[in-house]
């Protein structure tokens, strides 16, 4: 009878561990591009992400005329472009007829 109570009050314990809910793992982070389709300006990419989310945010090469803050917790700005073509944030206006030296 002893024996029979224990293993009633383990399958209970046991089924009410299957209904509790457990905390799931954190979502990874979101992906933004920048350029090629994606938002026009780095500023926008950042200002995207919510409070709480992690961002790899990838830019495409070229010049991006702007100022930028980074006001948020775990974004990561990447080149889309492995080879050595480059991206370039500035907030100076520049002579466009002579390109900047990469």
């Amino acid at each position: 009878m002893k024996i029979r109570r224990l293993i009633s009050g383990v399958m209970c314990g046991i089924m009410a561990m299957s209904v509790m809910s457990f905390p799931t793992a954190a979502a990874g982070p979101i992906n933004i591009t920048v350029g090629s389709g994606g938002f026009a300006t780095v500023q926008q990419a950042i200002d995207s992400v919510t409070a709480g989310q992690s961002a790899v945010i990838t830019i495409t090469p070229g010049v991006y005329e702007e100022p930028v803050v980074v006001d948020k917790p775990n974004i990561k700005l990447v080149n889309t472009n492995k080879s050595k073509q480059a991206v370039i944030i500035t907030t100076a206006v520049r002579d466009t007829a002579t390109p900047p030296k990469i």
